[in-house]
């Protein structure tokens, strides 16, 4: 039995996911730490 198509494009968007987040939070650093009101 072979996997639908259904299947693998949600198999890709999971591992897509772990990527997509880390190029989200990485260049909010600086908001982050702005919004903590903590120095560098």
């Amino acid at each position: 039995m072979q996997p639908g198509k259904g299947f693998l494009v949600w198999l890709a968007g999971l591992s897509v996911l772990g990527f997509l987040a880390t190029d989200m939070y990485l260049p909010a650093f600086a908001a982050i730490q702005a919004d903590l009101q903590t120095p560098a």
